[in-house]
């Protein structure tokens, strides 16, 4: 072959090899061209993306909302919701323009507060269009920019829920104006001390600051607080620090519309130095009420006193909490007869908080024994859910077989659903506990017919942790595996 042909050949074979390439890059062209409808179709066939603005936003709300209720100053707010505005020009449209996201702002005084960042606390306040605010202040510093508050109180006529976290000091003096004029529209006011050693000057009179008060949430005792008049009658929700129990029972007298009392209780020394009260106390909307006692002393104390004039018939939670260190006598005599005064219970806790610095930890409460707990559920036939943390003592094979069901007897808590226990310890045989398990929980769908459960509620909800040291042996666990897969929990 000559070079003449062979220089023919290279220069066709070359034209086929560009022709060829091109052809490719026109399919792969049209490649791409066909990903990306298929990208559009998908985007638009997407459920995220055919829902209303209206629904879209309140998704939005509830995946911000374990973010921002952690948050403590305007950088973390901003981290809840910034990201769901970058993930497209649709989802940033609607986080913009969702007021409901912007309502809730915390905010830490800092000295250095500069423009930029009040600014932003302007912009996220204008957010909210007309929409209720919730503010909560860290006042962690003595100075501030004046202009942060000001923006709080060009909204304050919306500021509906307040929060003032103070440390260790006296009142701050910058958060001063806020207390200067009345907040018509506040129903929840909270103030939270650092370590419960702060305090105010001149006190304020709440009635006229918030006439619209619902909720108070307070720190220190009824004869030390931060206010003045409080407007008791007009309260929902009450949280605060009880010091003597004939103090505290005349400002419940005054709580006629009480829906929920969260309160703690420094145990008492000598009962005898407080009489019972005369006049039962009636609460008829109270429908929860959690008592935390705390303790600080040797000695043994006591909180019967508190439940002596109490009537309660609307009264569907209690939660009680021995707090690290206490020891408190359990009144069983006092507790009983409030019990009979309250036949609408259906949610009971009982908690003992575990100091892990300290080696001799109460182990259970003083007085408290399975018998205790028997006469409590014989006395709560409403009771549908039973709470109990840290009670190594009281969980045994009596208690487990008067909460067995058998056709033959009257059951004890006929509509319990609900056993949260846990840190039991593993005082009781395992066969008392799977039968008592087995004698009132049934798979879900079956019917009661099924199973001779008539008289009894079926047992949903299973949580049983032993604890660490003593949990339960892995036969048991094979044998109640069909409980486990139902959704329960044992350990």
């Amino acid at each position: 072959m000559d070079t003449a042909n062979s220089d023919r050949l290279i220069a066709e074979s070359e034209a086929k090899i560009s022709s060829f390439d091109s052809q490719i890059e026109n399919l792969q062209a049209l490649r791409a061209e066909e990903y990306q409808k298929i990208a559009v179709l998908k985007y638009l066939g997407s459920p995220i993306h055919v829902l209303p603005m209206e629904v879209l936003g309140e998704i939005f709300s509830f995946s911000i909302a374990p973010v921002r209720d952690r948050a403590t100053d305007l950088q973390e707010n901003l981290n809840a919701i910034i990201p769901l505005s970058q993930v497209c020009r649709c989802w940033r449209q609607v986080a913009l323009s969702t007021p409901r996201l912007w309502t809730e702002l915390s905010i830490t005084l800092e000295p250095y507060f500069g423009w930029a960042e009040i600014a932003w606390i302007a912009s996220w306040l204008r957010r909210s269009m007309h929409l209720p605010l919730s503010v909560t202040i860290f006042a962690e510093e003595n100075h501030t920019n004046p202009a942060v508050l000001n923006e709080i109180l060009l909204v304050k006529s919306r500021l509906t829920h307040l929060e003032i976290v103070i440390p260790a000091t006296a009142f701050l003096p910058a958060i001063e104006p806020l207390f200067e004029a009345p907040l018509d529209a506040l129903q929840t006011l909270r103030i939270t001390e650092v370590n419960g050693e702060s305090s105010w000057g001149e006190p304020i009179n709440l009635s006229a600051f918030a006439p619209s008060l619902r909720t108070l949430i307070l720190p220190k005792e009824v004869e030390n607080t931060f206010f003045s008049n409080i407007p008791w009658s007009r309260l929902v929700h009450l949280q605060l620090l009880i010091g003597l129990p004939n103090e505290f029972i005349a400002v419940l007298r005054q709580c006629v519309n009480l829906e929920r009392l969260d309160i703690g209780i420094l145990a008492w020394d000598a009962i005898d130095d407080y009489p019972p009260q005369e006049m039962d106390l009636t609460l008829r909307n109270l429908r929860h009420m959690s008592i935390t006692v705390l303790f600080d002393t040797s000695d043994l104390g006591e909180f019967g006193p508190l439940f002596q004039p109490l009537v309660l018939p609307e009264l569907t939670s209690l939660k009680i909490v021995y707090d690290k260190g206490v020891d408190v006598l359990w009144p069983q005599a006092e507790f009983s007869r409030f019990q009979s005064r309250c036949p609408s219970i259906q949610h009971l806790e009982i908690q003992v908080i575990k100091d892990l610095d300290e080696p001799r930890q109460l182990e259970t409460i003083t007085g408290f024994t399975f018998r205790s707990l028997i006469l409590i559920l014989r006395s709560s036939p409403a009771l549908k859910s039973l709470t109990l943390l840290s009670f190594p003592h009281c969980i045994d094979d009596a208690l487990l077989a008067a909460l067995q069901y058998r056709a033959s007897d009257e059951p004890l808590v006929p509509r319990l659903e609900t056993l949260s226990w846990d840190g039991i310890g593993h005082g009781f045989e395992e066969s008392a506990l799977e039968a008592m398990i087995r004698s009132r929980w049934r798979p879900a769908g079956q019917s009661p017919a099924a199973t001779s459960l008539l008289a009894v509620a079926r047992l949903a909800n299973i949580s049983i942790r032993c604890g660490e040291e003593s949990p339960l042996s892995e036969p048991f666990i094979a044998r109640m595996q069909d409980c486990i897969e139902d959704g329960n929990t044992l350990s």
